[in-house]
């Protein structure tokens, strides 16, 4: 549901919804929502951080159509204040067997780069849910370098800073990569987006991170046509 002011204010988001087939929803309460085994809390989401969210969010999610809506089984987008899975603060939440994607906008509103990349990373969740890779992906595992293990999940990686661009560790583009195959991978894909530049000018020194970003766009591709070479910013 749309409240009139955020009408207003981002008339996008109802355009992009009924154009994907998804319901959005602006929390005007604080909300719990369980799903299998893990709980998602919320309040409600105030216009000001919605005002300036709002069209930032927009012009990210309508890079996409609604046939990867659909594959992705996103049905439904909540906007909403203090999200946290199990008591956990998070910009984001995919909840797969929900078919919900979660978004704060009041954080992380300092950093623009930084919230644009929260929209794609924690959908590429989904997606890699869907194609059943999410954290076991061993074709994945064998491009990293010889002896490297990942550590002990994104939920474990809290410290600020771990989400800076880097080129200092050989195939990733963030010390947050390092943390899990899962966030390895949706690190590549936001950052694709939102910075080709750096990560193609790295990947043409970087063997182990260019072989990665030819695996993530053939899997994308063959997932959904709309991930085709049109899709990919230039960098």
């Amino acid at each position: 549901m749309l409240a009139i002011w955020l009408l207003q204010i981002s008339p996008n988001l109802m355009d992009i919804g009924k154009s994907q087939k998804v319901e959005i929803v602006v929390k005007a309460d604080a909300f719990v929502d369980n799903g299998r085994g893990y709980k998602v809390t919320g309040d409600k989401a105030t216009p000001d951080a919605m005002a300036k969210y709002g069209k930032l969010w927009a012009e990210e999610w309508s890079k996409y159509s609604p046939e990867v809506m659909a594959k992705a089984r996103v049905h439904k987008i909540v906007f909403c204040e203090n999200l946290s899975l199990n008591g956990q603060i998070r910009a984001a939440v995919p909840a797969f067997d929900l078919n919900t994607m979660y978004y704060d906008p009041a954080l992380g509103a300092h950093s623009a780069p930084y919230q644009r990349n929260v929209v794609h990373h924690e959908f590429f969740h989904m997606i890699d849910q869907r194609l059943k890779l999410l954290s076991r992906d061993a074709e994945w595992g064998k491009l990293n370098p010889t002896g490297f293990r990942y550590e002990n999940g994104g939920a474990k990686m809290r410290t600020p800073g771990v989400g800076n661009l880097t080129d200092s560790i050989s195939g990733f583009l963030t010390l947050y990569g390092t943390s899990a195959i899962e966030e390895d991978k949706a690190e590549l894909y936001s950052h694709l987006i939102v910075d080709p530049t750096f990560v193609t000018d790295l990947a043409k020194k970087d063997g182990v991170l260019a072989e990665k970003i030819v695996l993530l766009k053939k899997r994308l591709s063959d997932f959904d046509s709309h991930f085709g070479p049109k899709f990919w910013p230039k960098g």
